[in-house]
C-alpha cells in the first residue's frame, strides 16, 4: 500500500510536471515526467529516464507474479481438485486465461475488468482490517486504532463497488458495440459479486464483534474428554522398583 502510495504521488508530481499531455501515453507520461523531476534533483537525463522506466518495469513484473500466485492460491483452494494443487498446472490455467483476457487476438477485455482492480483491492484491505479488530478485541486490546478504518474502508468500498456495477451494467444496457456490451456486463456482474461479498462480510464481522463483546467467545476448554477422561480414570500401573525405593 505504501508503494501504491508513493506511485500515486509520482504520478501526479510527473502529470504537473508536463503541461501539455495531448498525444503522450500514459506511460510515456510518467516516465518522462519523472526523469524531468529526477533530472533537478541531479541526476543525470539518461539516468533518469532509465530509472523511471525501470520502475515501470518492475511494477508490471512485481504485479504479474502477484496475480498468477494469488490467482493459482485461489483456484487450489476453491476447487479442491488434487491435480489443481500442482503448483505448475494452476500457473498454465491461470497464464492462459491471462493471455485470453489481454491478448488483442480477444480483443483484449481486460480493460472492463481492470475497472474493479481498486475496489477488490481495497475490500481485502478491509476484510484483513475486520479480523485484525475481531482478534484485538478477543484479546480484550483497544480496537479503536483498526475498527474505525476497517469501518471506512468497506463502507467507501461497498458504495465504490455498488456505483461501478451500476455505471457498467447501465452502459452495457445502453451501448450497440458487442464488444462494450459483454465487457461491461462481465465487469458489472463481477462488481455486484463483489458488492455482496462485502456486505456478507461486513454483516458477519459485526455479529462477531458483539458475540466477542458480549462474552460470547469462550476461552478453549481444558477440561478433558471422555477418551482421556476414561483413560485418566484407569488404575496406572506402578513400576516394580517404587516398593523397593519406598522402603529405603
Amino acid at each position: 500500500m505504501l508503494l501504491e502510495g508513493i506511485l500515486g504521488l509520482t504520478s501526479v508530481v510527473a502529470v504537473g510536471i508536463i503541461a501539455n499531455t495531448t498525444g503522450i501515453g500514459a506511460l510515456s507520461l510518467y516516465v518522462k515526467g519523472g526523469a524531468i523531476y529526477l533530472s533537478n534533483l541531479l541526476i543525470p537525463s539518461a539516468a533518469s529516464t532509465a530509472i523511471m522506466a525501470l520502475m515501470v518495469l518492475i511494477l508490471g513484473l512485481t504485479l504479474t507474479q502477484l496475480a498468477l500466485r494469488f490467482a493459482r492460491l485461489a483456484i487450489s483452494e476453491m476447487v479442491g481438485a488434487r491435480f489443481l494443487k500442482n503448483i505448475y498446472v494452476t500457473s498454465i490455467i491461470v497464464s492462459i486465461i491471462t493471455f485470453v483476457l489481454t491478448s488483442s487476438r480477444f480483443s483484449a477485455p481486460w480493460g472492463f475488468i481492470w475497472t474493479l482492480f481498486g475496489g477488490s483491492n481495497q475490500l481485502l484491505a478491509g476484510v484483513t482490517l475486520l479480523v485484525t479488530t475481531l482478534w484485538l478485541a478477543k484479546i480484550k486490546r483497544n480496537t479503536f486504532l483498526t475498527g474505525i478504518p476497517a469501518i471506512f474502508m468497506l463502507g467507501t468500498t461497498i458504495v465504490a463497488l455498488s456505483y461501478t456495477a451500476y455505471a457498467t451494467l447501465d452502459i452495457a444496457a445502453t451501448t450497440n458495440t458487442p464488444l462494450k456490451v459483454y465487457g461491461n456486463a462481465v465487469a458489472g456482474g463481477i462488481a455486484v459479486i463483489l458488492t455482496i461479498l462485502g456486505i456478507v462480510l461486513s454483516y458477519d464481522g459485526f455479529r462477531a464483534y458483539r458475540r466477542i463483546r458480549v462474552g460470547g467467545v469462550s476461552t478453549p476448554s481444558m477440561t478433558p474428554g471422555p477418551v482421556l477422561a476414561k483413560a485418566a480414570g484407569s488404575e496406572t500401573p506402578k513400576p516394580a522398583f517404587t516398593g523397593e525405593l519406598a522402603e529405603t
